[in-house]
């Protein structure tokens, strides 16, 4: 596991995704685990905003059981990798947004 993503997240928080109620068909493996705290917050992330996540995208976070831990890192970190996914492929992507069909 990364430095950057070491130690135990809260459970009580409304922002933390575990396996508690999900029922996949077959057994999954584990992909992504978040533990800790944020730190930083202040210097590191911008204020509170509002974006909304595809159904699709939202549902794999909380539901497939890959994921585990807090939600907003979860997400920064996904968001990270793709990021770097678009800048590795090197290639200018055009989405009409009334068509995107999150993770279909």
């Amino acid at each position: 596991m990364s430095d950057e993503f070491e130690g135990a997240a809260s459970p009580e928080k409304n922002d933390f995704v575990n396996k508690a109620g999900k029922t996949p068909a077959e057994e999954v493996e584990l992909l992504l685990m978040v533990g800790g705290q944020i730190s930083g917050r202040k210097e590191n992330y911008s204020k509170s905003q509002t974006y909304y996540l595809h159904n699709t995208i939202d549902e794999w976070i909380r539901t497939s059981g890959k994921a585990e831990g807090n939600l907003q890192v979860i997400v920064n970190y996904l968001l990270k990798r793709g990021i770097e996914a678009v800048e590795k492929e090197g290639r200018q992507v055009m989405i009409n947004a009334s068509k995107f069909k999150g993770l279909e």
